[in-house]
């Protein structure tokens, strides 16, 4: 196990990433929310557990439940407590100190070590965030479809987790409504002031233009004039007088930037093609969906354990997964990896979460392994149908 699995390296990170995934239907809701009634008090931000367990002090506090791997110690939502102890067995391990809890770390030596001199993602994430930067409707929009906050190959900052229950879907209007004077007044003044440092690619700020959707006209005013965190010794931005009607400006070209991505992406995902083959799988092949793929693929990190992504699609066993393909639609599973592929080439995610989540996209053979297996009935070992045949 700790020696790496020969098919699938490039793709060893995923089964210790931990995100809370969903696996909701694909025909769900727009994302869209009713400005008027989507307070942050809606979205019980301060109160969810999925956000305690990063943005909160008691982030390292262990939790009633364990996780089904051997740790016994964290929930699956505590992401930096979880993360903090596998970064603790990997330097143990690193330096010699026997640990009897990496037998349950299915990570490559190559990996261990990695992890070892760098940590793991979600450590540094800000505890007791200022929710007064945002506004609370794109807030939740940006649960709902998160962008990689920061772009840059091999930063540790983390890519944030979707989190579509933040949207109140029942009541929804058209969004925003937004000014096209306003919005070309506010592409300028980015051009002139944000964009060396706030690109898409390779921004030098910590946040790239999209990064920047869901903060208030307020914040962008005082944080671009220094009248708020003023004397934070981390801050690298210098201060950039803007009156109110600039940030303003500014406020409505950040949404009309994301909106039309967020446009861009649904269109790319309604549009997404099947793969030529439908060929079914052979014997090697079939063994391989039952016994490794859900596992080597990082799954089972997250449904496989108990949380909101087990709950809608449970992998503690293959009975579970029968019961689920049975009951479902099993090419959605196909359709949330070729999203994911989607998400990770626009930088922004879809409103029917890309998986894995916060990781890369599977390899394209991974994925056209899984589209054949469902369109030919997800035949187990023995030749029998597991779910309806799509061709």
């Amino acid at each position: 196990m700790h020696s790496g699995n020969s098919m699938f390296k490039s793709v060893t990170l995923l089964i210790f990433t931990l995100v809370v995934s969903t696996l909701i239907p694909l025909d769900s809701s727009i994302v869209e929310a009713d400005k008027n009634s989507t307070p942050l008090s809606n979205i019980s931000i301060l109160d969810n557990i999925e956000c305690r367990g990063c943005h909160t002090e008691d982030r390292l506090v262990p939790m009633d439940g364990h996780h089904s791997n051997g740790f016994g110690k964290w929930r699956d939502s505590q992401c930096v407590g979880c993360h903090n102890e596998i970064t603790d067995i990997a330097q143990s391990w690193a330096s010699g100190v026997k640990d009897k809890r990496f037998i349950a770390l299915p990570v490559s030596h190559t990996s261990l070590k990695r992890i070892a001199k760098h940590g793991m993602p979600y450590l540094e994430v800000a505890k007791n965030v200022n929710l007064t930067r945002f506004d609370p409707y794109r807030l939740t929009v940006f649960l709902a479809t998160p962008v990689t906050i920061n772009p840059i190959e091999g930063s540790t900052f983390p890519k944030m987790i979707a989190f579509p229950g933040a949207l109140n879907t029942e009541k929804t209007n058209t969004g925003e409504v937004l000014s096209e004077e306003l919005i070309e007044q506010g592409q300028k003044l980015y051009t002139q002031h944000c964009q060396q440092c706030h690109t898409e690619i390779n921004p030098v700020a910590k946040r790239s233009l999209l990064g920047l959707y869901a903060f208030s006209e307020q914040w962008i005013y005082q944080y671009s004039n220094r009248i708020t965190h003023s004397t934070d010794m981390n801050r690298s931005m210098p201060k950039i007088s803007l009156n109110e009607d600039e940030s303003k400006a500014l406020y409505h070209f950040f949404g009309h930037t994301f909106n039309s991505q967020i446009m861009e992406i649904n269109t790319q995902v309604s549009r997404m093609a099947e793969p030529t083959s439908k060929a079914p799988l052979n014997i090697q092949q079939t063994n391989y969906m039952w016994n490794n793929f859900f596992r080597d693929a990082g799954c089972v990190h997250c449904h496989g354990i108990k949380g909101r992504a087990q709950d809608r699609f449970d992998l503690s066993n293959n009975t579970t997964l029968v019961a689920w393909l049975t009951k479902n639609k099993p090419l959605d599973l196909w359709r949330r990896l070729e999203i994911r592929q989607i998400e990770t080439d626009l930088g922004i995610g879809h409103k029917d979460s890309g998986m894995p989540m916060t990781g890369a996209p599977l390899p394209r053979s991974f994925r056209d392994l899984v589209y054949r297996w469902t369109v030919n009935g997800c035949k187990d070992n023995s030749g029998k149908n597991m779910c309806a045949v799509s061709i």
